[in-house]
C-alpha cells in the first residue's frame, strides 16, 4: 500500500475511533445503572444495545488498525520501541475484549428479548451467567490490563519521539489506562470518560496527521 495512504487511513482511523468512543456511552441505555433487575432487563433489551456496544467494538478496532500508523511516523526515534510495544499490546488486548463484547451485544440482548423466557428470575439468572462467566471475565480483565500498558506505552512513545506537544497522546494513554475503572463509576462518568476520549483522539488524529505530513516531505 502507498505510505502516504496508509497513513492517512491511520489518521481517519484515529478520529473516527474518537467520534465512536464518545457514542457508545452517549447511545448506551442505562436503565441497568438503577441496580434493579427491572432495570437489567430493559436496558439489554432495548434497541439501542446492540448499536451502542458496536460503536464501542468498532472504535477499539479502529484503535488497533491505527497504531501501525502511529508507529509508522515514530520509526527511527527514540520512541519507536515503546510503539513497537504499543501497537502489539494494544492488537492483542482488542482480541481478548471483543469476545466480550460480542457477549455483551448479542448474548444479553437476545436473552432479555426472548419472548419465550417469561420469567424475569429466569432471564436474571442467563444474563447473570453470560457476564459472569470465568472464561469471559478473565479474558476480558487481561485485554484490558494490555490496553491500560498500551495507553501508557504510547504517552511514553510520543514524548520520546519529541513530534509537538504529547499533550493528546498522554490524554489519550490515561484515559485508555482508565477504561477498565470507569466501567464501575455511573452514567455521566462513564458518558464524560467517553467523551474525553472521544475529543482526545480527535486531537491526537491531528498531531498524526501533521507529524505524517512531514514525514512524508523527508523530515
Amino acid at each position: 500500500m502507498n505510505r502516504k495512504l496508509y497513513l492517512r487511513i491511520g489518521t481517519a482511523s484515529l478520529a473516527l475511533a474518537g467520534v465512536l468512543f464518545a457514542l457508545f456511552p452517549l447511545t448506551r441505555p442505562w436503565q441497568d445503572a438503577t441496580g434493579t433487575d427491572a432495570g437489567l432487563i430493559a436496558a439489554t433489551a432495548s434497541s439501542w444495545w446492540i448499536p451502542s456496544h458496536l460503536f464501542g467494538a468498532l472504535a477499539f478496532v479502529l484503535l488497533a488498525l491505527a497504531t501501525t500508523a502511529v508507529l509508522g511516523v515514530l520509526m527511527n526515534t527514540r520512541g519507536e520501541p515503546a510503539g513497537r510495544s504499543m501497537a502489539l499490546l494494544t492488537m492483542l488486548g482488542v482480541g481478548l475484549i471483543l469476545p466480550y463484547y460480542g457477549a455483551e451485544s448479542f448474548g444479553l440482548h437476545v436473552v432479555a428479548a426472548a419472548p419465550e423466557l417469561s420469567d424475569p428470575a429466569t432471564r436474571i439468572a442467563l444474563l447473570d451467567a453470560i457476564r459472569n462467566d470465568p472464561f469471559a471475565l478473565t479474558t476480558f480483565g487481561a485485554g484490558w490490563l494490555l490496553i491500560a500498558a498500551a495507553g501508557i506505552l504510547l504517552a511514553v512513545a510520543v514524548l520520546r519521539a519529541g513530534f509537538g506537544t504529547a499533550l493528546p497522546a498522554i490524554s489519550v494513554g490515561v484515559l485508555l489506562a482508565l477504561y477498565l475503572p470507569q466501567f464501575f463509576g455511573p452514567p455521566w462518568l462513564r458518558i464524560a470518560h467517553g467523551l474525553l476520549l472521544g475529543v482526545s483522539l480527535i486531537l491526537f488524529a491531528g498531531w498524526h496527521a501533521r507529524v505524517a505530513r512531514a514525514s512524508l516531505r523527508g523530515r
